[in-house]
C-alpha cells in the first residue's frame, strides 16, 4: 500500500505534458449519394463511387492554418481510381469551428 501512495505521489509530481496544436490530421470515407454532372443527374445505385480522404493541416501561431486533404476515389463502372488534391486555408473563429476555403485540382 505504501508503494501505491508513493507512486501517486511522484506521478503528481510530474508536469502535465502540452498539447501540440501546430500540426492536426483527420481520415474518413465519402460516398456520394446524388451526383449531377453534364446535364446528367445519378445516385448511388447507379454507379457506385467511394472516396478516402486523407488530410492534413498546418496551423501558425496565428489563427490561420493551411490544410491539404488527398482523397483517393473508386468508381464501379466504367472502371476508374482517381486521386483529388484539395488545398486550403483555414480561418478559426471559434475555439472548434473553422471555416475553410479549398479548390480542387
Amino acid at each position: 500500500m505504501l508503494w501505491v501512495l508513493v507512486g501517486v505521489f511522484l506521478m503528481s509530481r510530474v508536469p502535465a505534458a502540452d498539447a501540440q496544436t501546430t500540426m492536426g490530421g483527420h481520415i474518413g470515407f465519402v460516398l456520394p449519394l446524388v451526383t449531377h454532372a453534364g446535364g446528367q443527374t445519378t445516385n448511388i445505385a447507379d454507379n457506385f463511387s467511394i472516396g478516402f480522404p486523407l488530410g492534413v493541416t498546418f496551423k501558425g501561431s496565428g489563427r490561420m492554418a493551411y490544410d491539404l486533404e488527398l482523397v483517393p476515389g473508386v468508381q464501379d463502372s466504367p472502371r476508374l481510381t482517381t486521386l483529388t488534391v484539395h488545398p486550403g486555408f483555414g480561418l478559426e473563429r471559434w475555439a472548434r469551428l473553422r471555416g475553410r476555403i479549398t479548390s480542387s485540382v
